[in-house]
C-alpha cells in the first residue's frame, strides 16, 4: 500500500495481472512520482486525474496562467522484456490495449511525457498519432524484438502494439524536455511547493 500525503488515505497500487513480479506498476509508480516533481517545480502542478480520467488515459493535470494540459506519463521500458536494460532510445505505443479497446494513442491526455534517464520527453499526444500512423507499417509480427514499426500483439492478450525510434519522434514532432533534477545553482520558482 501506498500512503497518500495530500488526501492523507492509504491507496493500493494498480498491478496487471500480467504483472508477475509488479515491477512494471513500480517503474510507472515511480516515473510518474519524478514527474509530479517536475509539475511542482514548475510551480504548474494542479491535480491528479480521477480514476475515471485514467481509464481515459490521463494521470496528471497542469495548470499555469490560466492555461490548462493533461499528460499521460510512460515509464522507461525495455525492448523485450527478458532484457536486462531498459532502452531509451525506443518508446513502445500502445493502438489497442491488453483488452482489445483503444490504446493510449487514443487516449484524452493533451500530452504524452516520456521517461528517460535524466529527462522526460514531452509530446502532444494527437501528433504523435499521426506520426505513429503514418510510420508504423500495417504488418504484424511475432516476436517484440521486431516489433520496430511492426505491429506487435502480446501472447494472450488483443493488444495492437509498435516500436518508434525517439529520434524519430524528436525530429518529426514538436517537443520539450524536461530535466528530472533542476540544474544546479537554480532555486525553485518563488510560491513552489
Amino acid at each position: 500500500m501506498r500512503y497518500d500525503t495530500q488526501k492523507r488515505t492509504k491507496s493500493v497500487m494498480y498491478v496487471n495481472k500480467y504483472d508477475k513480479h509488479g515491477e512494471c506498476s513500480k517503474n510507472g509508480n515511480n516515473a510518474e512520482h519524478l514527474f509530479v516533481e517536475i509539475l511542482k517545480y514548475k510551480n504548474c502542478f494542479d491535480r491528479k486525474a480521477t480514476q475515471q480520467e485514467q481509464f481515459d488515459h490521463i494521470d496528471y493535470f497542469a495548470k499555469k496562467n490560466g492555461y490548462g494540459i493533461s499528460f499521460d506519463v510512460k515509464a522507461r521500458k525495455k525492448k523485450a522484456r527478458n532484457d536486462s536494460d531498459v532502452d531509451d532510445d525506443l518508446v513502445w505505443v500502445e493502438f489497442k490495449n491488453g483488452s482489445g479497446d483503444k490504446g493510449w494513442l487514443y487516449g484524452k491526455a493533451t500530452c504524452i511525457a516520456f521517461e528517460r534517464e535524466r529527462d522526460f520527453v514531452i509530446v502532444e499526444r494527437s501528433l504523435l498519432l499521426n506520426f505513429c500512423k503514418n510510420k508504423v507499417e500495417n504488418k504484424k509480427v511475432s516476436s517484440s524484438r521486431n516489433a520496430i514499426y511492426k505491429l506487435y500483439t502480446r501472447n494472450g492478450r488483443n493488444d495492437l502494439l509498435s516500436i518508434v525510434k525517439m529520434e524519430d519522434v524528436m525530429r518529426e514532432i514538436r517537443f520539450f524536455i524536461w530535466q528530472k533534477k533542476p540544474p544546479a545553482g537554480h532555486a525553485k520558482p518563488a510560491g513552489g511547493t
